[in-house]
């Protein structure tokens, strides 16, 4: 929750012509909707799966951690004027069993643990 303003969650969204949207929305306080975006989608018929979301100290940089096209991988994302733009990829090697978790311990550090036992410190 960037500074408790927003609430944040993963919905995937059926539309019209039977596809699935991927999306990452957002609860202002007051229940409303406000500044959702649609994610990559999935080239092949897999759908994306969404992990885990997390927030950067100050709220400036969004983590997603997701599964697409059956390729682990982080998203870090970052808002300019309610747009969300993916700023970088961070893609997660099948040698390390996959992510267990990851979290936030500077403005721009990542801590990643994996399912290995292994610990990795990434720094944007």
């Amino acid at each position: 929750m960037p500074n408790g303003s927003l609430v944040t969650g993963f919905q995937r969204r059926i539309l019209p012509n039977g596809k699935i949207s991927p999306e990452i929305i957002f609860w202002e306080r007051n229940g409303l909707r406000h500044g959702e975006f649609v994610m990559p989608k999935a080239e092949k018929d897999e759908e994306t799966r969404v992990h885990g979301l997390s927030y950067n100290i100050d709220s400036s940089l969004l983590a997603v951690h997701c599964v697409l096209d059956g390729q682990e991988q982080l998203q870090i994302y970052t808002r300019s004027n309610w747009k969300w733009y993916c700023k970088q990829i961070v893609f997660i090697q099948e040698n390390t069993l996959g992510l267990a978790t990851f979290v936030w311990t500077k403005k721009y550090q990542l801590l990643f643990a994996f399912r290995s036992g292994k610990v990795e410190f990434l720094e944007f």
